[in-house]
């Protein structure tokens, strides 16, 4: 009669059998976050712009053509007669930027350097993209774990309250004894509600990231516990070099002197020449005559309030903050990157001792169930021992999350 009431804990821990969904590796996770995500379709439609403002400038270099015609009715002619009052001239002017100051060559060259920043702020919004999927991937995958390890844990409590009750039936235990087990099996059937919530909470986070509809069934594919290779590491040297926010801290240096350029163009002399011709009636004799000829146009500024000086000041004053930004930025990523370091180090600690617990606390539930029935131990053990398995069970589930996590800040400080 004794076998009836052993407890098939071997089984009740094996690995639980998920219903089937669409289950997503992280690099198709990733890949489909990236062709639906707003923000890179931004950067992209951002690298255009300034592409087609470069151009724009650059036409600050070529001729221009343009018409122009004008129209004046003179009253006082119309009351003194004779003479038309109707005064009229229309006429094309080409025109030729010799030397504006130097403002259209230094706007291209900002220009130039402004969609250089647009390229590297999309490969920055990549960077970022990928570590958001990454995050929310490693989530679900953690959140999945742990509703399915909740599923065993309810499973196993629900078999001992199963075994407690028939005891109880056939006079064996005190009521004690199962009321506890009862108390225990409600408090497992709420920690399995609350993993569930958690777990479709997270599936809905993974669905939305990618496009989808929340609810639509799809999930992560790969258990959190699943090993994934460390990258090298790297000095900081070669982690500037490899982030985006630090070329960007660079260009903005560039951008800064190109900006006081354009500050100093403004009160530059320009020298502008082309040719003008014309029809009509603006003329002493009011003839109809066309009107032909070649110009040139000078400008040489004199006085303008001290207008240079302070727009100068200005600029240079910009060039400094940056230079500032490019040794902030210099200096956070030195930090992010011995953060990370650290952190992929001490979380891949953690799993070793999280691993070597829940090795533990397995042995202790096998033999306390043993013992309890053959009767050497109360039921007070075996709870506590399913407790502790559980305990273990999810620290090792935070632990392989929180590196996870680890491993994807630290690539995104090196940049790769």
């Amino acid at each position: 009669m004794k076998f009836k009431y052993i407890l098939p804990v071997a089984l009740l821990l094996a690995s639980w059998g998920a219903n089937a969904q669409n289950e997503l590796s992280l690099d198709n996770y990733r890949e489909l976050v990236l062709n639906y995500n707003q923000d890179i379709k931004k950067a992209q439609e951002q690298i255009i712009a300034t592409d087609a403002k470069r151009k724009s400038i650059r036409t600050g270099f070529l001729p221009a053509i343009d018409f122009q015609g004008d129209y004046f009715y003179n009253l006082r002619e119309a009351e003194k007669g004779g003479r038309s009052p109707h005064i009229y001239q229309a006429g094309v002017t080409l025109s030729q930027n010799l030397w504006d100051g130097g403002y259209t060559w230094a706007s291209n060259k900002s220009g130039k350097i402004q969609k250089e920043i647009s390229i590297l702020a999309e490969d920055q919004t990549l960077n970022n993209i990928i570590y958001q999927a990454d995050l929310v991937y490693w989530t679900a995958a953690a959140n999945k774990d742990m509703y399915q390890t909740m599923i065993q844990y309810h499973s196993i409590v629900k078999s001992l309250f199963d075994v407690i009750s028939k005891r109880f039936e056939d006079g064996l235990i005190a009521r004690t004894d199962l009321l506890m087990v009862q108390t225990r099996l409600k408090e497992a059937e709420v920690a399995l509600t609350n993993a569930k919530k958690s777990y479709l909470i997270a599936n809905q986070g993974l669905n939305i990231l990618m496009g989808f509809e929340p609810n639509a069934d799809n999930s992560a594919s790969e258990s959190i516990n699943t090993q994934i290779p460390i990258p090298e590491f790297v000095t900081v040297n070669e982690a500037l070099d490899n982030r985006p926010e630090f070329a960007i801290a660079e260009k903005q240096i560039e951008l800064a002197e190109q900006n006081k350029n354009i500050a100093k163009s403004k009160t530059n002399p320009k020298f502008y020449v082309g040719a003008k011709a014309g029809y009509g009636n603006q003329n002493v004799f009011m003839y109809k005559t066309w009107q032909n000829g070649l110009f040139a146009s000078v400008q040489i500024p004199l006085f303008h309030g001290g207008d240079r000086f302070y727009s100068t000041k200005a600029a240079k004053a910009n060039v400094v903050i940056q230079q500032l930004n490019l040794q902030q930025t210099a200096d956070q990523i030195s930090l992010e990157l011995s953060n990370a370091i650290t952190s992929v180090e001490e979380s891949g600690e953690a799993i070793r001792i999280a691993m070597e617990s829940l090795n533990i606390a397995k042995q202790s539930l096998d033999i306390n169930t043993f013992s309890y029935n053959e009767g050497r131990l109360t039921i007070l053990d075996v709870l506590q021992s399913q407790l502790s398995w559980i305990q273990a069970s999810s620290n090792l589930i935070q632990a392989n999350l929180a590196h996870k996590v680890a491993i994807a800040d630290y690539k995104k400080v090196i940049g790769e």
